[in-house]
């Protein structure tokens, strides 16, 4: 049996990256949270063995960016938390850590059981992302693993260059190709009008609403592109400053140069079919990507992708040929992109295709759980 642990009750990207895992391994496996929420429902919809833990408040507060206070702050809440995580752990085959904390916590609760365990990394193991100190916690405990599964090379060299000593073994995420099926002119003409878009060119942007996300960026951007529409989806999930962020988007986008342009369509289901009625796909962090499940979306949709040069998504595309490359924070360069892709929709479309066609064979889930099984065969018969 495999314990899959991840710390989010909400559909992140990890989490949906594990979502496909574990459908996978069903029948053979369970899923572990330490948090209830969207992520919960999904998993259990999609019939697997789903159970919470949930996480003490102030550990639960403990962040990213968290240092050495912080941790001492959550202590008394710890043990009880460890003592319970053990039991879950306690007869399974193999424990597969999907986040951060997942890792942090069930290495500690796992200590003498001789249960293998494998790290997911979906996180860059950068300043840009963590303090210093959780670094250093997250690369230990990981070397304390049978080996570290990274989707990206970004993500395996960061590892290894923080002190990773365990085999990495990069597997991008997957995509099943058939949720990317070509829609009809007239499907997409339907998107259009159920969200008002009309004739005007729209570029999209997609995911977690967070400040290192950039999604300013491509209002910024619309302020200089008179006739562009912007959808942005998905909502602030987590932190304080998400929410604050989120507002001042809000604030942005209520702004005379833009009112009118910018629609908030919240968390989707519906992503291939919002991606194939946009004209341009854009992905704005400002901080390197560790793989970019947008950016590849965007390309299985065969529209126009626009990202952020840095991480995972400077992996992905390959500059004029399967999108187009800008400087992360560079709201003028994003500008010029998405107006020469506007004023050359042909080559647009063309680019689209390729990087449709070249995704759909790199990326297809079925070749990423191939690998996937091949990688975990090694630590148990399952």
């Amino acid at each position: 049996m495999i314990l899959f642990i991840d710390q989010s009750g909400q559909p992140g990207g990890a989490e949906l990256c594990l979502a496909d895992i574990a459908a996978h391994y069903r029948g053979r496996s369970r899923v572990l949270l330490f948090s209830h929420g969207r992520f919960e429902e999904m998993l259990r919809a999609q019939g697997g063995s789903v159970s919470v833990l949930e996480t003490p408040q102030r550990l639960a507060a403990v962040g990213k960016g968290a240092g050495v206070t912080d941790y001492m702050a959550a202590a008394p809440e710890m043990a009880g938390f460890l003592r319970a995580l053990r039991n879950e752990i306690r007869g399974s085959d193999l424990v597969y850590l999907n986040t951060a904390k997942a890792l942090l916590h069930g290495v500690v609760a796992g200590m003498g059981l001789r249960t293998p365990s494998v790290f997911h990394l979906h996180d860059l193991l950068a300043p840009e992302h963590f303090s210093s100190l959780n670094i250093r916690l997250i690369t230990s405990a990981a070397n304390r693993t049978r080996g570290v599964i990274a989707n990206s090379h970004a993500t395996a060299e960061a590892f290894q260059n923080a002190g990773g000593k365990v085999p990495v073994h990069v597997i991008p995420n997957g995509f099943d190709p058939a949720r990317f099926a070509p829609l009809s002119r007239e499907a997409i003409l339907a998107v259009r009008e159920e969200l008002h878009a009309g004739p005007a060119p729209v570029a999209a942007v997609f995911g977690r609403i967070a400040r290192w996300k950039g999604q300013d960026l491509l209002l910024r951007a619309a302020l200089e592109i008179p006739d562009l529409r912007v959808w942005i989806i998905g909502e602030a999930f987590f932190t304080g400053d998400d929410h604050r962020y989120a507002g001042e988007l809000r604030a942005l986008a209520s702004t005379p140069a833009l009112a009118g342009r910018v629609d908030f369509l919240g968390q989707r289901d519906d992503i291939p079919r919002l991606m194939q009625a946009a004209d341009v796909i854009v992905h704005t962090s400002v901080a390197p990507e560790p793989f970019g499940r947008v950016v590849a979306e965007g390309m299985l949709s065969g529209r126009a992708v626009i990202a952020s040069h840095a991480g995972g998504p400077a992996e992905l595309i390959r500059q004029g040929e399967t999108g187009w490359l800008f400087a992360p924070g560079d709201a003028g360069e994003l500008q010029s992109a998405i107006q020469h892709v506007l004023a050359l929709p042909d080559c647009g479309r063309a680019t689209g295709l390729l990087a449709s066609a070249e995704a759909r064979k790199q990326y297809s889930l079925s070749s990423v759980l191939e690998q996937t099984d091949r990688v975990l065969s090694g630590f148990t018969s399952l």
